[in-house]
């Protein structure tokens, strides 16, 4: 079976590229989207089972894309089978208002380690 694909969608890199390589360490295969409008170019491209998501980015939030996501559909094409999708939300803030627009999974910037990242994307897989 084939390893699950992540898009990691956050407009810090330096953050990003954090959380990338313990994903990849556990022979995930990981994709990087700086800003909204690229991760739905990429959602409309490819399939993920999960996205981890943050909220607070210019031009397209975090919200607009998860409402995307759940939608099945962006401007760039179909997404695939939305409900197959894991979203994984997450902030500086601590505001899980989220989940009522269909992320499964939320958690705090703040608080969060690689090794609750992985725990939650396994949990999210199974």
């Amino acid at each position: 079976m084939a390893s699950p694909r992540i898009l990691i969608v956050d407009d810090e890199v330096a953050l990003s590229w954090h959380w990338i390589a313990p994903l990849v360490r556990r022979d995930y295969f990981v994709d990087n989207a700086l800003s909204g409008e690229m991760a739905l170019r990429m959602l409309a491209e490819r399939r993920y089972e999960v996205v981890i998501l943050d909220l607070l980015m210019p031009n397209i939030s975090g919200a607009d894309v998860l409402r995307a996501i759940r939608d099945g559909k962006t401007q760039n094409g179909n997404i695939g089978t939305p409900e197959t999708v894991k979203v994984l939300v997450w902030s500086v803030y601590d505001n899980p208002r989220e989940i009522a627009l269909g992320a499964d999974a939320y958690c705090s910037k703040v608080e969060f380690s690689p090794t609750s990242l992985l725990r939650e994307i396994e949990r999210l897989l199974s």
